[in-house]
C-alpha cells in the first residue's frame, strides 16, 4: 500500500501558510493589512480564480487566512513575486520543500517544484497558482515539517522514525534531533503567522471541527475530493 505521508500530490489550501509566510517575511504585507478579494473572484489571464463561498469586497489578511480565501492568496503570490519568482523560490528551497526530508524510508517522493532558473513551461499564472497551492507537487510530511516549525517558534526539525536500535537490550544506534534551520523566518512572522493558524480554529474555517475543543488548537483546513464528486474540508 503507499505511504500517503510521502506521496506527492497538489497540497490545496494547506500551502497557504507558506505564501502567507514568504509575504510576511518579505515585509510586503502585516496580518492587519487590507487586501482586495472582489466577492472572492478574481480573474488573471483569462483564468477565473474563486473562492469557496462570496465574499465582501475588501477583507484584512487575517481574515483571508482565516477563511481559506484562494483569491487573497492566490493575489499575493503573483502580485509581489511575478517580477522576481527566483525569491518566492528561494523561500521554497530554504524551508526545504523542493527536496525530499530524508526521512529513513525509500519510498519518499521527490517534490515537483518549477524551477524559475531553469523551468521551460514557466507561465505568469504558475505563481498565482503556487498561491493556493496548485501548480506544484509536495508531500504531506513535507507541509507538516512547515506547520511543526511554526509551532515551533520557528525552529525546523528533521523528522524521523526510530529514536534508536538495540541489540539484546545494548544501544548499538541513536538518532539524536537534528535542525534543519534554526529560524525559517523572523520572530515578528512566526507570532503574526501563530496568530492566524490560531484563529483558523476559533472564527474560520475550522471553527466547527474545534467548537468543542478542551485545549487550545491552532491548525488549517484544506480540501479534498471524494467518491461523491463533491469537496469536504480536512
Amino acid at each position: 500500500a503507499d505511504n500517503f505521508a510521502l506521496r506527492t500530490s497538489e497540497p490545496g489550501s494547506t500551502i497557504k501558510l507558506v505564501t502567507l509566510m514568504a509575504a510576511l517575511e518579505d515585509k510586503y504585507v502585516t496580518i492587519r493589512d487590507n487586501i482586495e478579494i472582489n466577492g472572492g473572484r478574481w480573474t488573471i489571464g483569462g483564468r477565473t480564480i474563486v473562492d469557496d463561498h462570496h465574499g465582501p469586497q475588501t477583507v484584512t489578511i487575517k481574515q483571508s487566512f482565516t477563511n481559506s480565501s484562494n483569491v487573497a492568496m492566490s493575489k499575493l503570490a503573483f502580485q509581489y513575486y511575478t517580477n522576481d519568482p527566483k525569491k518566492y523560490y528561494r523561500h521554497l528551497k530554504d524551508w526545504h520543500l523542493t527536496s525530499r526530508t530524508g526521512i529513513e524510508l525509500n519510498e519518499e517522493f521527490k517534490p515537483l517544484v518549477k524551477n524559475p532558473n531553469t523551468a521551460s513551461y514557466w507561465h505568469p499564472q504558475t505563481l498565482a497558482s503556487w498561491g493556493f497551492g496548485y501548480e506544484i507537487m509536495l508531500s504531506p510530511l513535507q507541509l507538516l515539517m512547515v506547520y511543526n516549525a511554526v509551532a515551533n517558534n520557528g525552529k525546523m526539525m528533521k523528522p524521523y522514525l526510530v529514536s534508536e536500535i538495540r541489540s539484546y537490550g545494548t544501544v548499538i544506534k541513536k538518532n539524536e534531533p537534528v535542525v534543519l534551520n534554526p529560524a525559517i523566518a523572523s520572530k515578528e512572522t512566526i507570532l503574526q503567522l501563530q496568530e492566524c493558524l490560531a484563529a483558523v480554529c476559533t472564527e474560520g474555517t475550522g471553527k466547527n471541527a474545534f467548537a468543542k475543543a478542551l485545549n487550545h488548537a491552532a491548525g488549517k483546513t484544506g480540501t479534498a475530493k471524494v467518491n461523491d464528486g463533491k469537496f469536504k474540508y480536512k
